[in-house]
This record gives structure tokens, C-alpha cells and sequence, in this order.
């Protein structure tokens, strides 16, 4: 890496961090440049706005979530034996990792200041996950994971719109829970249910019912 893209590369990640700590509105070109430890001038240098900069950051953020989607989701079909709780668990890993870097009020922030970005991400969010879970959901009932009367296309809607409804910046705003806590109980509802085993027996006598 030349000395250009080591600075720029600084600039992004010092960007990242500002912009997700104290939001998009709070931060300046010059605080930014303070951050870095270099002139005002040299940081237009290499972005010409505030919002070209949080722009690059985002899309840096965007193509390395991408990629690790990637790498998880493709090891389930490279023909090597794969530990299926262990890879489901680095996908919501990740996912809280990314949750977490977009925090609820940078999004708010970026929600009413540029809501094109804000799309951006979330049409990411739509694409991305949307698909990599899928992928997985399919893979496990394919190797009985999961009963064989689960339909992943239905489990797939119910986990992507819980999440979807739940993780928007003005829901995560009024619960009394960090964004990592929401996704953990999402997740422990949809994987391993709402019943105690008593209840769930008895579900399983009248699911007829509900036919």
C-alpha cells in the first residue's frame, strides 16, 4: 500500500469511528483532520465534502461486510465439512457486529441528513443478509437440522421481518435493550421457541387446530 492510500485508509477509519460515536451531524471536517493529525487542507485533498467522506466510509464498511458474508455462506457449500452452529453463530455474529457499528442514533442521524446513504445501507441490509441467511436456512434443513415439516422460506420471513420491524433506529430508541441484546432475543425466540417444553408438547397435540 503506497502512502496515498495509507492516508486515505487512516482518514476513513478515523471518519468511521467519529461518525458512529457522536453521529454524522456532530462531526466536522475539522475535527476529522485533528483526529488525524493532519491540515484541513490536505484532508480535501483526498475527500472534497463531508458527506463524499462518510460516502467512501460507508462503502468501505458495506464491501467488508460483503466479503465476510461470503467467506461464511461459502463454506457451507465448498464441499468441506462444516460445523453448522458454529458458522450460524459467526453470521449473527456479524450481523450484531454490523448492527452495532451503524448504532441507533448515527442512523436516526443519517435518516434525516442524507437519507440516500441511510437507503443505501439498508437496501445492503435487504440484499445481503437477507440472502446469506437463506442460504443457510436451507442448508440446515437440507442436513436435518431443523424438523422436516420447517419450510425455510417461510422461517426465512418471519426472522428477516421480526428483525427488519424491530431494528429500526426509532423501535431500538424505546426498548430498554443494546442493539446486541434486541438480536440475541430475536434469535433465541425464532431458533428455539417461545414454549417451555410442557407448552410445547401440548402445541403439538392441538397444532391441528391452527390449520
Amino acid at each position: 500500500m503506497n502512502k496515498e492510500n495509507k492516508i486515505k485508509r487512516r482518514i476513513i477509519e478515523s471518519a468511521q469511528n467519529l461518525f458512529t460515536k457522536f453521529g454524522y451531524s456532530n462531526v466536522t471536517m475539522d475535527g476529522i483532520s485533528k483526529e488525524i493529525g493532519i491540515s484541513k487542507r490536505t484532508l480535501y485533498t483526498y475527500f472534497k465534502s463531508k458527506e463524499a467522506l462518510l460516502e467512501d466510509t460507508v462503502n468501505n464498511l458495506l464491501e467488508d461486510a460483503r466479503i465476510r458474508v461470503e467467506n461464511i455462506i461459502n463454506r457451507f457449500y465448498d464441499g468441506s465439512k462444516v460445523d453448522y452452529f458454529e458458522q450460524l453463530k459467526h453470521l449473527w455474529d456479524l450481523m450484531v457486529e454490523y448492527v452495532q457499528i451503524f448504532t441507533k442514533d448515527f442512523q436516526i442521524d443519517l435518516k434525516k441528513s442524507l437519507p440516500h446513504i441511510w437507503k443505501k445501507i439498508n437496501d445492503f441490509k435487504d440484499n445481503q443478509f437477507k440472502y446469506s441467511f437463506s442460504k443457510v436456512y436451507k442448508y440446515a434443513v437440507e442436513n436435518h437440522y431443523f424438523k422436516q415439516d420447517v419450510d425455510e422460506n417461510i422461517l426465512l420471513l418471519v426472522h428477516y421481518n421480526s428483525l427488519s420491524a424491530i431494528l429500526q433506529p426509532e423501535v431500538l430508541a424505546e426498548l430498554p435493550f443494546t442493539t446486541k441484546e434486541v438480536i440475541r432475543k430475536v434469535y433465541d425466540i425464532i431458533l428455539t421457541g417461545i414454549y417451555t417444553d410442557e407448552s410445547r408438547k401440548e402445541y403439538e397435540k392441538r397444532k391441528n387446530l391452527y390449520n
